[in-house]
């Protein structure tokens, strides 16, 4: 059975807002969505949470508004709804037309209006409000959307998609107009039946559209979770490393003191060597400088050498004077070869000379008096 009520839009005015009436209370038997109730607490809620700007876009102004659109096909705008209000039990939207929408009501191109509304509307944070009006529509045949219960009224008070119970057809005073019936790809001649199953598989795309768009929006979601996980990521690590240099930035004056103690240890060891090989009479004043240059560069093969080679004879303390004894001590003669390779030898170094001539010479290291 049809539940009536009025709305008209033949008076609309030239300028200025227009009062359209867009709900009233009762129960209703949709054809696509079933039964549902309006009440006087799904009024009031409409009107507050437009008050409250749930649901409605806001203006330059931060002032709420809701869009007026033709055939629930969004694009194009008809108008917008500046406010809601009650009057007794009806709900009134005070509506600014466009131009182009005033010529097509007062040529009664389009005779009806359809609200868009959700029975309990959820913000983008899950967070549900209860009824709530989204939008208007101007139309001759109402577009269902997902969730949101589209009612088509005629100036004669007849809910146009509501379906009888007995199996009858739409009501024969459903009335089209050219482009609506373009948009459904039925022409002027249609049947009820026909404009049933239009609807229906527009309605399957819409839901299809809608299933889309949720799919993208959680795909979207995902992408935000993981880029704020590679975020915090990006931010421990760079914590990781700046708290590492730190630690290399604490540890330098260690491993300073480290190599200084370590180079004075070094220092002490040379020493204690080559006094060691001087009281042994291995290393004579004049030739102490080099011996040390070589325990210095390498004290394992210093001592390897000292342990080899026999006892010096220092010519300014104990020379005979004979001519063979001008040419210098063992070690002046080891000195003077290891230089003389290095001088051939780009690239020697003094201990692999030193090592060579003695290893060539192995009578300098001989002890004799």
């Amino acid at each position: 059975m049809s539940h009536r009520y009025l709305i008209s839009l033949a008076d609309v005015p030239e300028d200025g807002l227009h009062d359209v009436k867009i709900f009233y209370e009762g129960d209703f038997n949709h054809g696509m969505w079933g039964k549902f109730k309006v009440t006087a607490q799904h009024l009031k809620k409409a009107v507050a949470n437009f008050s409250q700007k749930i649901g409605a876009p806001l203006n330059e102004n931060k002032e709420p508004e809701l869009p007026v659109n033709y055939d629930h096909l969004g694009g194009e705008n008809a108008g917008i709804i500046k406010s809601l209000y009650l009057s007794g039990k009806e709900l009134y939207a005070k509506i600014w037309w466009t131009e182009d929408a005033r010529k097509k009501i007062k040529e009664k191109k389009y005779r009806w209006v359809s609200p868009e509304f959700n029975e309990n509307w959820k913000d983008e944070n899950d967070k549900k409000h209860g009824f709530t009006v989204l939008g208007l529509a101007l139309t001759n045949y109402p577009f269902l959307k997902k969730g949101q219960v589209a009612l088509a009224l005629s100036d004669n008070d007849r809910l146009i998609l509501t379906m009888p119970e007995d199996g009858e057809t739409f009501n024969k005073e459903v009335q089209m107009n050219k482009e609506t019936l373009e948009i459904l790809g039925l022409d002027e001649n249609v049947e009820e039946k026909d404009i049933q199953e239009a609807v229906i598989a527009l309605k399957e795309k819409s839901d299809q559209v809608i299933g889309l768009e949720a799919e993208r929006d959680d795909l979207k979601g995902k992408l935000s979770e993981k880029e704020s996980e590679v975020k915090t990521l990006s931010e421990g690590g760079d914590a990781r490393v700046k708290a590492l240099e730190e630690k290399v930035e604490a540890m330098k004056p260690l491993i300073e003191d480290g190599q200084q103690a370590k180079k004075k240890l070094h220092e002490r060891d040379v020493n204690d060597a080559i006094q060691k090989y001087k009281a042994e009479g291995k290393i004579t004043p004049a030739s102490e400088d080099n011996w040390r240059k070589l325990a210095d560069q390498d004290l394992v093969m210093f001592n390897e050498i000292m342990e080899a080679k026999g006892v010096e004879v220092d010519l300014n303390e104990h020379g005979s004077g004979g001519d063979n004894d001008l040419e210098g001590s063992n070690d002046q003669k080891a000195d003077k070869l290891a230089k003389e390779l290095m001088n051939k030898n780009e690239g020697m170094t003094y201990t692999e000379a030193i090592k060579k001539v003695f290893s060539e010479n192995p009578e300098l290291g001989k002890e004799y008096s």
